[in-house]
């Protein structure tokens, strides 16, 4: 029996919201078994003071999903070490997460007044799903730093395809 299709472009686009509200500037999104898991690399870069207040409110419910917001802390002293900038963030999301993700990010998409800009990640992150959708493909890996990002998947032949863009 066929495995069911998976639509990345929704995935993707979910995620893509929550990644932007942490603002992280390089990542690495690995797909195994049907979990994603993400490591990457917040940045201070500030949004657009139009969204602030939905932006925050989607990272409260973006964190509550990856249960990081439950987490104990690490002690202060050890965090106020550290510069934000420079820690690495964990994050794994089961297909309940995501469905639960896209319910908030529709919320939040349907109350915005203007329409999504095309270079933003959750749009950039559903153009790559569009894409491995269109190919037939099993997403691999996405990486992102600065301005690049890689795109590693498995081609409906079977073989291993790796796409690069700046």
């Amino acid at each position: 029996m066929a495995e069911p299709a998976i639509c990345y472009e929704h995935i993707l686009r979910a995620i893509g919201q929550g990644l932007e509200s942490l603002s992280l500037e390089a990542f690495d999104l690995e797909v195994a078994n049907d979990t994603f898991s993400i490591q990457g690399t917040p940045t201070r870069k500030e949004p657009e003071k139009s969204s602030v207040a939905k932006l925050n409110s989607f990272k409260k419910a973006f964190l509550g999903i990856c249960n990081i917001a439950k987490e104990p802390a690490p002690s202060a002293t050890s965090a106020e070490r550290v510069p934000a900038s420079s820690r690495l963030l964990r994050l794994q999301f089961t297909q309940a997460d995501i469905d639960k993700l896209e319910q908030d990010g529709q919320a939040l998409r349907s109350d915005w007044e203007r329409s999504p800009l095309s270079h933003s990640l959750p749009q950039v992150l559903r153009t790559v799903g569009w894409y491995v959708d269109h190919k037939k493909g099993r997403l691999q890996k996405i990486s992102r730093s600065g301005e690049t990002l890689s795109v590693s998947y498995r081609g409906s032949l079977g073989t291993d395809k790796i796409d690069t863009r700046t």
